[in-house]
């Protein structure tokens, strides 16, 4: 199904645009931002169909997760990811967690967990709307104008261009229930329609129990940099001896300079 209402998303089947003013419609959008920053919870449980074409691949995405949220760092969030691409499909579940001062991922099926950070990675980050949330940059927006769906008088839309495409916005009593966003860069399209059924959104003081969650007893931390991890040498020992490469090519070992001044320079590029 939710394939299906992509596709009649991207079929360019728009509602009609109402008589109401762009000044207006500006306004609507605008309240609706300043309520996302000015949130200090957010609570969302949504899906999406996300389609990206263009450079000789084409990859369809589904997405379900939901959010709990706050500022400051608090509350977990939870999703599922399958993928048609290539060479294989691609499936995916992860819950994030976080105490205050960092964001611990974890993977269910490894039963372990890991240290990412102290930024939140969003469910649902290409909303417009939800960038003053994060406080990441949104698109520029350059107009807005009402939309109407006579079949559902209940639903307020929103036709909003961006710098970067276009967005659909679908509210009920002020609450976003869908978004459909089309952008297109570097030869890349991305066609995207995301279903909420429940985004809510909340100011003023948060009781922190609320939205704090414990790492599984039955979960051990997976370290990447495991295979990297060394014993430090001591301030004032002796350093190892090493062989190394000189300006010129020619190998030399770091003992052979014992007694002189040596000055070490460590680089390395991408």
């Amino acid at each position: 199904m939710k394939t299906l209402l992509l596709a009649a998303a991207l079929a360019g089947s728009w509602p009609a645009l109402t008589d109401d003013g762009p000044g207006e419609a500006a306004e609507v959008y605008a309240e609706l931002v300043r309520a996302n920053a000015e949130a200090t919870a957010l609570d969302i449980v949504g899906t999406a169909t996300l389609r990206y074409e263009g450079q000789g691949q084409s990859i369809l995405f589904e997405l379900e997760g939901e959010s709990h949220v706050s500022k400051p760092l608090l509350g977990w969030m939870r999703y599922s990811r399958k993928a048609d691409s290539e060479p294989a499909p691609i499936y995916q579940a992860a819950e994030f967690i976080a105490d205050g001062s960092t964001v611990v991922v974890l993977e269910p099926d490894k039963k372990s967990y890991m240290e990412i950070g102290d930024q939140w990675l969003p469910v649902f980050p290409p909303v417009t709307p939800f960038f003053a949330w994060t406080g990441t940059r949104a698109p520029d927006v350059e107009t807005v104008a009402f939309l109407a769906d006579e079949a559902r008088p209940e639903r307020q839309g929103l036709l909003v261009t961006t710098s970067q495409g276009t967005e659909t916005l679908w509210l009920v009593d002020k609450k976003l229930v869908s978004a459909e966003i089309r952008t297109e860069s570097k030869g890349m399209r991305r066609e995207e329609l995301y279903t909420f059924t429940r985004w809510d959104i909340a100011s003023g003081k948060i009781d922190p129990q609320a939205y704090t969650r414990a790492i599984p007893d039955d979960y051990e931390e997976n370290n990447p940099n495991a295979h990297l991890e060394a014993d430090f040498i001591e301030v004032g020992a002796a350093a190892p001896n090493v062989t190394l490469q000189g300006m010129d090519d020619a190998l030399f070992q770091l003992d052979s300079l014992r007694g002189k001044t040596v000055l070490l320079n460590f680089w390395f590029y991408t």
